[in-house]
């Protein structure tokens, strides 16, 4: 009997690019789909690709849109990454993924949202009816990077949304994936196990200059992540890029993007945790 999966992909701006390259790969693998999916973050809009099957949008989007000062510019200080770009143009209009397709998969994908006043998790899906437009908007909508005047980020159904470090990255939500019945969990991670981010000082500080009830529950989180321990009731796996990424988070280097993007689908179709997986 096949075991219940979860896919978690994290994210990690820029790094969303070794990440495209991991799905397409897994786009060309014989293996067992998952029966979940959460997409954190950049992966948030990566991820519907996979599902609807579009694997060629992965490299419009990262290879030819990304990596561009149109989406990243260190100098355009008020909206360091235009995410109206990203979702509007870049995507929406130009690389249209198959929303249709989305709401009726079989897959359940479950995206991790931050409430900018509670500071508290939630968990919207391709199930509850709601616009996937707003939500992918909202998975990366990082306060100050996306608009230095707001913090309150995107509008899914009335209420506000953004990304925040603890719902970018992958240990909370293995405890969401077992918790709606998951048991085998595989990450696929986009930074090295020896240059995994855990200080998350900028983030710390902050969620510090938040209301309080923000910074008890994000500081909360930051501690959980902190003291994540591998679950012993699931079978889990969490796959790394084999050599460390030579990139920034807000890269705009075309070419290196390319060598990334190659890696992820490189680790991937290589992944021996994933061949096993597929043999079974």
């Amino acid at each position: 009997m096949m075991k219940k999966t979860a896919w978690i992909f994290p994210g990690g701006s820029a790094r969303g690019v070794y990440t495209a390259g991991a799905l397409y790969a897994l786009c060309e693998m014989d293996i067992q789909k998952p029966d979940i999916i959460i997409g954190c973050s950049s992966s948030a809009p990566t991820c519907l690709c996979y599902v609807t099957g579009q694997k060629e949008i992965l490299k419009k989007v990262w290879l030819e849109s990304l990596s561009t000062k149109e989406f990243v510019n260190i100098l355009r200080f008020w909206k360091v990454i235009d995410i109206d770009y990203l979702i509007d143009i870049v995507i929406r209009k130009n690389n249209t993924p198959d929303m249709e397709k989305v709401v009726k998969s079989p897959i359940t994908i479950y995206f991790p949202l931050t409430n900018p006043m509670t500071g508290k998790l939630e968990y919207l899906s391709n199930k509850m009816g709601l616009d996937i437009w707003e939500i992918i908007k909202a998975s990366v909508s990082v306060p100050i990077w996306t608009n230095l005047f707001s913090v309150m980020g995107i509008q899914v159904n009335g209420q506000f949304y953004t990304d925040s470090s603890p719902g970018s990255r992958f240990q909370l939500h293995v405890k969401k994936a077992i918790e709606v019945g998951a048991e085998r969990v595989v990450v696929f991670d986009n930074w090295h196990l020896d240059d995994n981010p855990t200080g998350f000082l900028f983030s710390k500080l902050f969620a510090y200059m938040r209301n309080s009830s923000y910074r008890k529950n994000q500081l909360s989180y930051f501690e959980e992540m902190e003291n994540f321990n591998i679950p012993e009731n699931v079978e889990f796996i969490r796959l790394a890029p084999i050599k460390k990424l030579n990139m920034s988070r807000f890269e705009s280097d075309n070419l290196n993007a390319r060598k990334i993007f190659k890696q992820g689908f490189d680790d991937t179709l290589n992944s021996e945790p994933l061949k096993q997986i597929s043999s079974l």
